[in-house]
């Protein structure tokens, strides 16, 4: 009994003590690359429109990507249907090469704080797109993009 209750005790420490998102999707990208015309889609509902939000974005690359940074355009749809695009740039690396993120051998991982605060208008279905902007038509070494959505104090 007493090991049962020291488990569970455990376990919702846990559950209870990491980050909780009201939403998250990763979205993994083919092995054959990122295609300008292949948009990473992200769809999410609002109930509370006074609500205030965090989002990150996760970008998975190997060590051989090719560059510095991406650029991509980040598009929202909001239930109204009115669109939002903004051009972005995002630092993989430093300038000697070294990666920020955690990485291994195979794969570096990036979280980028997209907005810090943030407050959705309009209740509702939205949707996110991102499209990559590099100078390759097909990107390559690119694995897969994350979108996280959390809920902040309210003000």
């Amino acid at each position: 009994m007493n090991k049962t209750f020291f488990l569970v005790l455990v376990l919702l420490c846990f559950t209870q003590c990491g980050e909780t998102f009201f939403y998250t999707q990763e979205i993994p990208i083919n092995t054959e690359g990122w295609s300008y015309d292949k948009a990473k889609k992200f769809d999410f509902k609002i109930q509370e429109a006074n609500q205030k939000y965090q989002a990150f974005l996760d970008i998975k690359h190997t060590p051989d990507y090719p560059y510095q940074n991406l650029y991509y355009q980040l598009k929202t749809t909001n239930p109204k249907g009115n669109v939002d695009k903004r051009m972005l740039s995002t630092n993989l690396a430093d300038k000697t090469g070294q990666w920020y993120g955690s990485c291994n051998s195979t794969s570096c991982n990036v979280r980028i704080n997209l907005e810090k605060e943030i407050s959705f208008e309009d209740i509702g279905n939205y949707t996110i797109e991102i499209e990559q902007w590099t100078r390759d038509s097909l990107l390559q070494e690119v694995e897969s993009i994350a979108l996280h959505i959390q809920a902040t104090a309210q003000k």
